[in-house]
């Protein structure tokens, strides 16, 4: 096998790695070599990391994938490799190899001070990819993202698919961590993409929309590694599976809310309770799936309250509203009640995008009426009274009549 020489430096990952560099400053690779030719590198002893310097060892076995170990702690990727993350990086490597993309392996940026899991060019544009298996901190995840945007890289997050969990075929446990590694197309589509290397099976959920805090409707769609890269993160599935169930699951939200018997530590109950309002008095105009959701992280029924309160509930018919007033007064006056993920590849603009989706579903329904940048109220809405005898049936019907006008955003081609 001969060395390998990487003019930027290949390097580590964690504590495994398949590039390793001699005391003679040489680059030798254990990733596609025979057991004759892995065992002869060991002559080279001994073998250093290329990003850390620090001393590694060269392991090999007739289960485990050859690869150097280090004999500490990594200080670039400290969290560890594991042999699925090995396993997992080696695959992916073959994948874009096949497709033509020229992959590298552990090259160490130092500008950056970081060295993701594979680099190659795609359109013109720098992409690393990190295959993503141990639980890191969401401000680690945003700092190598940042970090690559400063040095134009776009940043191709794969998490492994053993951190994803999946109910009914269509819910996603979305966790602070998972929701960290969202991305984007070129053309402005979320995703998130997970990797199984044992079985070699992608996964792209896309129409993340959120019911809870923490779960998610999502459509799914597996791919295998005779699939290319383009196909993957080109396919967008329009979905309205979500809208069947949608009212049924904010229903039992707010009985919860409602019986929830330490409401007093609960601020969006006690905004309630303060201006007399229960829970369960609040019409279906609120509550409504809207696009890109994901970006904020309250509840739908809550931040879509404020938005409802204070711009039609509190205001008089005719009244006009500029559509920059509202938008200030969710990024300035509410930014302690309504909270946005801090995800850093999704611009401010993005941000808000909900909330502007928000209101014009509004009036599309007639609310409001919109001239230039100004939304005219046109009806004031009201609460629901008597809710324990009429709250499902007035739900029901929102959602039946309204049902294309709610679903036109899902089900537009971008």
């Amino acid at each position: 096998m001969k060395p390998v020489h990487n003019k930027e430096h290949p390097g580590k990952e964690e504590n495994h790695l398949f590039i390793a560099k001699t005391s003679s400053g040489d680059f030798i690779s254990v990733l596609n070599g025979t057991y004759d030719a892995i065992k002869d590198i060991k002559k080279h002893e001994p073998f250093f990391c290329p990003s850390c310097n620090g001393e590694v060892i060269l392991k090999m076995g007739v289960k485990k994938i050859p690869h150097f170990a280090h004999k500490s702690k990594c200080p670039i990727k400290p969290e560890g490799e594991s042999e699925i993350h090995l396993l997992g990086k080696k695959k992916l490597y073959e994948w874009l190899t096949v497709q033509g993309f020229q992959p590298r392996m552990e090259v160490f940026l130092s500008a950056l001070n970081q060295q993701p899991d594979l680099l190659f060019e795609w359109g013109g544009k720098k992409v690393a990819v990190e295959f993503q298996c141990s639980i890191i901190q969401t401000n680690e995840i945003k700092r190598r993202t940042l970090n690559y945007l400063k040095y134009s890289y776009w940043p191709l997050w794969i998490v492994n698919q053993k951190h994803v969990t999946t109910r009914y075929g269509s819910m996603i446990h979305l966790s602070e961590f998972l929701t960290g590694f969202i991305n984007k197309t070129a053309n402005g589509t979320p995703f998130l993409l997970s990797f199984n290397p044992e079985t070699d099976c992608l996964y792209l959920y896309n129409n993340i929309i959120p019911f809870s805090i923490n779960r998610a409707y999502t459509s799914i769609d597996k791919f295998t590694l005779k699939d290319t890269l383009v196909k993957v993160l080109s396919q967008k599935r329009q979905s309205h599976r979500f809208y069947e169930n949608w009212n049924d699951q904010l229903e039992k939200w707010i009985q919860r809310l409602s019986l929830m018997p330490n409401g007093r530590n609960n601020p969006f109950l006690q905004f309630l309770y303060h201006h007399q309002i229960h829970v369960t008095e609040l019409p279906p105009e609120i509550g409504l799936p809207v696009r890109n959701m994901f970006l904020i992280y309250n509840h739908p029924m809550e931040w879509q309250f404020y938005i409802w309160f204070y711009f039609l509930y509190r205001r008089k018919k005719g009244e006009a509203i500029p559509v920059q007033q509202i938008k200030s007064f969710v990024v300035h006056s509410l930014k302690q009640i309504i909270k946005f993920r801090d995800l850093v590849l999704f611009s401010e603009s993005e941000h808000y995008r909900p909330v502007h989706d928000y209101l014009q579903i509004l009036t599309d329904i007639g609310f409001f009426s919109r001239i230039g940048d100004k939304l005219i109220v046109k009806k004031v809405p009201k609460r629901i009274v008597n809710p324990h005898l009429f709250r499902q049936e007035k739900s029901k019907d929102f959602y039946r009549r309204y049902k294309a006008i709610i679903l036109k955003p899902f089900l537009l081609t971008e």
